[in-house]
């Protein structure tokens, strides 16, 4: 019995390392917006970590395998995978770099947003209904301001323009472990780069609550974080997790999700 159960594991593992070597890589390069015609854009790294991405309310597919099962997002399993996006974070010293950026759903908390590697670790940033709201006006603007070509190189406060939002954020040195958490505030605005210009996400160093209970063994905040979306990735990520996308997906999520309870007294005839 011993026996067969070690081949079936190794004939498992087998089949899941094929599987995620055939896995194609769908984490394109997206192109900068230009505010003119002759300016051309050009396509700015994009940092590769060759994970399989979802497709749109596929849950189904973290249950057909043991082991994807066994290393999902971690946090006592907060969050449900629904789709795959991308979002550009700012590395070491000058530059931005295109990362994949998971839409994730707390059903517990009412919450929705996104999770992305971030320098060397990986970052959950969730919002409320009312503050996807503050984000989806704020977008607004920026695009009329866009349209109208009143964006500015030369402001200073560019990155606040837009106004604030309230964000909870979740990090860890792994996606699959982020104990790591905090309430803070974000700027909306936008900045440009390389003569594009990108709406922007910023977010201070948010205050570890989780670091009373470690024995100083992790940070007291978490680093700076800033967000940069061309006018196709925000609003990609609006539409992904606006409260009719999420309530429609939680709803299929719930279906595929049904667990089969005995009924009666539990006593056969």
């Amino acid at each position: 019995m011993k026996k067969y159960i070690c081949k079936t594991t190794i004939l498992l593992l087998s089949i899941t390392l094929l599987l995620s070597s055939c896995a194609s890589n769908k984490n394109t390069a997206v192109q900068p917006d230009s505010l003119s015609d002759d300016e051309e854009a050009t396509a700015l790294p994009v940092k590769n970590d060759n994970k399989k991405t979802n497709s749109r309310y596929n849950t189904k597919a973290e249950k057909k395998n043991f082991f994807e099962r066994m290393f999902t997002y971690g946090n006592k399993n907060d969050f449900v995978s629904n789709d795959v996006t991308s979002v550009f974070t700012h590395g070491v010293g000058v530059g931005i770099y295109q990362q994949k950026a998971t839409i994730l759903i707390n059903p517990e908390e009412g919450t929705a947003g996104f999770g992305s590697v971030y320098l060397a670790s990986y970052y959950i940033m969730q919002y409320t209904p009312e503050n996807y709201q503050k984000l989806s006006d704020a977008y607004e603007k920026y695009l009329d301001d866009f349209e109208n070509k009143r964006l500015d190189r030369k402001e200073k406060n560019s990155k606040k323009k837009y106004g604030t939002m309230n964000v909870h954020l979740d990090w860890g040195t792994i996606k699959n472990s982020t104990p790591n958490n905090g309430n803070g505030k974000a700027y909306i605005g936008y900045e440009f780069v390389k003569k594009s210009p990108y709406f922007t996400i910023t977010i201070y160093p948010v205050e570890n609550d989780y670091y009373p209970y470690t024995n100083d063994t992790v940070s007291r905040e978490s680093i700076m974080l800033r967000y940069n979306f061309t006018k196709a990735q925000m609003r990609d990520l609006l539409n992904m997790t606006s409260e009719e996308a999420i309530n429609k997906f939680m709803v299929k999520y719930a279906e595929e999700n049904i667990i089969e309870t005995q009924t009666g007294d539990g006593y056969e005839e």
